[in-house]
């Protein structure tokens, strides 16, 4: 089951998965996910020691003026 309680969607993946599935290299993927986190396109929620984050896809919103560009 892929969706929380409130409906959000998550992925659960390590970010060696992430890199390994990606082809990038740990520091590629780490700042990745950072720049990731930053625009707010994800977020990750710990689940505790030695499992993975679940990782939550960010609302994206947009503007009519952008889709008309």
């Amino acid at each position: 089951n892929w969706v929380d309680e409130n409906k959000n969607i998550y992925i659960i993946f390590s970010r060696k998965e992430a890199g390994e599935k990606l082809n990038l290299s740990d520091k590629t993927i780490t700042k990745a996910f950072k720049q990731l986190i930053n625009h707010n396109l994800i977020r990750e929620i710990r689940q505790g020691h030695s499992k993975k984050n679940k990782i939550f896809v960010g609302k994206i919103n947009h503007s009519q003026h952008e889709s008309e560009s």
